[in-house]
């Protein structure tokens, strides 16, 4: 086996027991018996040692070595190590001590952990893609399956199984207990936090998340800070805050303009009041360009293919800016709202303003609100939702029902083959993972971790074509939670847009901005590129992977792709479509990597 050429960082954590890696593989640290505890090109890795027990926090955690060695040392007096992971940043944490070693994934699901046997032992890795190439593992059936339902991977599938077979997810907020030949086992350790603070005591919270997030990681890169400026508040809020910590002069805002969504005018705006250089990239290519030649490989997941070409444009961008390291504002919309379900809550606590915000928040989905009341105070329990998810895979679910439901209730793409469903079905209804807490909570979590899988598989994508590391601010462990402890109906307010965010930002960014109501959209982007490479799409899907693996019926979606239209399906069966299909075709790389 060879060295990972991943075009980024990787690790894999390896017990006394599992073989001895590869002479070509790097080795940051070693066991006390002399054979290799830590291998691979991690990046940045803080580490400390007492006596016997050995920690490494990899990615970006915003403490001092002293600080760190220090919180090792009362670890290791209370031989507990979930303190470890509650500083500033977002990181995976690492512990070894005799007898067993602990693996943390982060608290939002941005810097996952994956553990695979590896010989008779059972290892630990950050990159599902290193552990499936040490396997000689092909795509997981279940998992693949479960990424052909809209808007996303059930949560169950999501916290069980990786896109790889024999590769297991520590979920987001777990740890992974290994000890030599045994399985590993997973343990929570970090619980979301109540939420009962107001809106002005979180905003006050968030505001110094966001700046510790932001200054910590700009501060001493060296050269200029690159912000993807998209026009909205939660990257204009990025942008704002870097503006503080390093000054205008260096950094360089980034424009990628939807021709329909009307979001320009608003980030020339925010460029304009920053006083930073703001280039805008007009000559981008078009959604569905240049495939299948664009799409990155080497991302554990399946990265976004409709925008590959786009991508690639944009890493030219910032190298011409010189970027060190890239902001990204992916995750706003998430943490910083609340799931409709928090009605529900209101309504059976009396709350004096529960009837005003039902009839503002029925207004914005247009139904009554009689209609948003009887859904939200539904006390279905989370296994029987499951199992009504799994009977619901092809059927329409009221939108409503849908928007206070645990999770958003998963719908199979019509091409789907049977097989596929009952892979599905079977995944839900036969899950025993518990929930995160009461409905808004899951639900908001379930939101968050969603998002971060596509964030972490974004920034995979941009560092393989050559792009600066990408920090997505949102996800820190300080930002989820200073947003969770504001109450959910603070949170969610039906005539403010983004209100914890806003009243944070207030002294910052202008006024307009603020008090803006719409967002972009990129819905006719994607049906005019798809005018335009339609026939290249349709022939590059005439003979799917995913057919050979039993999922998708041929005929069935030619027919659906010949008559796609902006009237017919909603365009993330079909863009999700190309992006797993794309990357399937890419799985074979990885037997081929394996020993």
């Amino acid at each position: 086996m060879v060295t990972p050429s991943l075009g980024g960082a990787w690790w894999l954590m390896l017990p006394g027991a599992a073989p001895e890696p590869p002479p070509d593989w790097p080795v940051i640290a070693r066991h006390s018996s002399g054979r290799a505890w830590l291998v691979g090109e991690p990046g940045p890795v803080l580490t400390a040692k007492v006596g016997e027990v050995k920690a490494a926090a990899i990615g970006d955690v915003l403490a001092e070595p002293g600080e760190f060695a220090d919180a090792l040392h009362r670890a290791v007096a209370h031989r507990d190590y979930d303190a470890l992971t509650g500083f500033a940043g977002s990181y995976q944490l690492l512990v070894s001590e005799p007898g067993r070693m602990l693996a943390y994934s982060d608290a939002a699901g941005l810097r996952r952990v994956y553990t695979a046997r590896y010989g008779r032992a059972v290892v630990a890795g950050d990159r599902a893609r290193v552990l499936a190439a040490v396997r000689g593992a092909g795509p997981d059936p279940e998992w693949t399956a479960g990424r052909m339902c809209a808007p996303a991977v059930p949560g169950p599938v999501r916290e069980t199984r990786s896109p790889y077979e024999g590769v297991t997810p520590v979920p987001a907020g777990c740890r992974a207990e290994l000890a030599g030949e045994q399985p590993a086992g997973i343990t929570r350790y970090w619980h979301p936090p109540s939420a009962e603070a107001p809106l002005r005591d979180g905003a006050v919270r968030l505001r110094e998340a966001l700046e510790n997030a932001i200054a910590g990681r700009v501060r001493h890169v060296g050269g200029p800070v690159t912000v993807e400026l998209s026009g909205g508040l939660d990257s204009a809020a990025l942008a704002a805050l870097a503006v503080r910590a390093v000054g205008a002069e260096q950094v360089r805002l980034v424009t990628t303009p939807s021709r329909t969504s009307g979001d320009l005018p608003w980030a020339r705006l925010i460029a304009e009041h920053l006083g930073a250089c703001h280039e805008v990239l007009d000559d981008s290519p078009e959604l569905f360009a240049d495939l299948p030649n664009a799409v990155p490989s080497h991302t554990d997941e399946p990265p976004a293919a409709v925008g590959a070409a786009r991508l690639a444009h944009t890493v030219s961008a910032l190298a011409r800016a010189g970027s060190r390291v890239h902001l990204n504002g992916q995750g706003g919309d998430e943490v910083l709202g609340a799931p409709l379900s928090h009605l529900g809550l209101l309504l059976r606590q009396r709350h004096h303003g529960a009837v005003r915000l039902l009839r503002g928040h029925a207004a914005l989905h247009a139904t009554s609100a009689v209609e948003l009341a009887r859904h939200a105070l539904s006390s279905q329990p989370h296994w029987q939702w499951l199992r009504e998810a799994a009977e619901c895979l092809d059927g329409d679910v009221d939108p409503i029902r849908d928007a206070v439901a645990w999770e958003a209730y998963p719908r199979m793409a019509p091409w789907a083959s049977p097989h596929a469903r009952r892979l599905v079905t079977d995944a839900l209804a036969v899950s025993e993972v518990e929930p995160w807490g009461e409905r808004t909570v899951h639900a908001a979590l379930a939101r968050v971790r969603t998002s971060a899988a596509a964030a972490a598989t974004y920034g995979q994508a941009m560092t393989a074509l050559g792009g600066p590391p990408v920090v997505f601010p949102f996800f820190d462990r300080p930002v989820v939670e200073a947003c969770l402890t504001v109450r959910p109906e603070a949170r969610s307010d039906p005539w403010v847009f983004k209100p914890l965010l806003a009243e944070a930002m207030r002294d910052v960014l202008p006024e307009a901005l603020l008090a803006r109501t719409t967002k972009g959209s990129y819905t006719p982007d994607i049906h005019r590129g798809w005018a335009r490479h339609r026939a290249r799409v349709l022939d590059l899907v005439r003979s799917p992977a995913l057919a050979e693996l039993g999922l998708v019926e041929p005929d069935r979606l030619h027919r659906a792709l010949v008559g796609w239209g902006a009237a017919g399906l909603p365009p993330a069966y079909v863009t999700d479509l190309l992006t797993l299909e794309l990357w399937t075709r890419t799985t074979d790389v990885v037997r081929q990597e394996a020993l």
